[in-house]
């Protein structure tokens, strides 16, 4: 049913996740994200606590939900902010894989530009090429690298979109500058 409302979906609603076994009634109060037919980003409450819901809902859902996961794991990994992953699911039906991660309150994109405590965007911007070094230390790759990507979320920076990242990329210091 998500598949097929494209653009025409309007929260709130509800969905059933096959959560470690057990089946589990999540409401998506925020609709952040849809691609249609492929991938929706939502606002989600789940046991009473409140999650970034990405489900990843066309036939290749299995790959891109792994790709997701390993790169936010990656980022982690090589000390880059990011939001935690906080569990997997399924919708109940089979329609979905849902990778449940923390959800960041309060966002504004970097390239919004804008002083926060203090901080300018030039500092964020530092803060960000620091972020991106440490990622190339590791062998990684952010392949859609943009200002949107950068997320400051209570006076503190994070790089998102783990599908992205990719490993085992050897950088020059060109690529390194470009990337």
């Amino acid at each position: 049913d998500l598949r097929a409302l494209g653009r025409d979906l309007s929260a709130p609603f509800e969905v059933e996740l096959d959560v470690d076994g057990r089946t589990q009634t999540a409401q998506c109060v925020q609709v952040l994200r849809l691609v249609p037919e492929r991938r929706l980003v939502v606002k989600m409450l789940l046991e009473e606590q409140v999650y970034l819901g990405k489900l990843f809902l066309d036939s290749s859902r299995a790959k891109y939900i792994e790709r997701e996961r390993s790169g936010v794991e990656a980022m982690h990994d090589a000390g880059v902010d990011t939001a935690a992953i906080r569990g997997q699911a399924r919708l109940s039906d089979n329609g979905a894989e849902v990778l449940l991660l923390d959800y960041l309150p309060a966002v504004r994109h970097l390239s919004e530009g804008f002083a926060v405590s203090g901080q300018t965007g030039t500092e964020y911007l530092k803060t960000a090429v620091g972020m991106m070094a440490r990622l190339h230390q590791q062998g990684l790759l952010h392949q859609d690298c943009h200002l949107d990507n950068f997320l400051i979320s209570d006076d503190w920076l994070y790089l998102v979109d783990g599908d992205a990242v990719q490993k085992g990329a050897t950088l020059n210091a060109s690529a390194a500058i470009q990337n």
